[in-house]
């Protein structure tokens, strides 16, 4: 399930129902757009945690013209050593 509150009123305004094993992200910026329609208010910007930050879904929500506030997902753990955890000694 999928849910659009308005922060200072905690006002639920938009729900979607997704799949068991779709994506945070997937239709986060219909359900933005069902936020407006459903208000009648122009979204100033949608707030989502880390899972609605990545680059895809923040390229939807530039193309509907709609600035996203989410945090940039981790890196994923994959065993191996990432570029960050080296130190540049030049």
């Amino acid at each position: 399930m999928a849910v659009a509150a308005d922060v200072e009123s905690q006002l639920v305004v938009a729900v979607d129902v997704l799949a068991g094993n779709a994506k945070d992200d997937q239709g986060s910026v219909e359900l933005a757009q069902q936020a407006e329609i459903s208000t009648g208010l122009e979204l100033d910007a949608a707030l989502g945690d880390c899972a609605y930050g990545t680059g895809p879904n923040r390229e939807r929500f530039a193309k509907a013209g709609v600035s996203l506030l989410a945090k940039v997902p981790a890196r994923p753990e994959t065993g191996y050593f990432s570029k960050d955890e080296f130190e540049n000694r030049s």
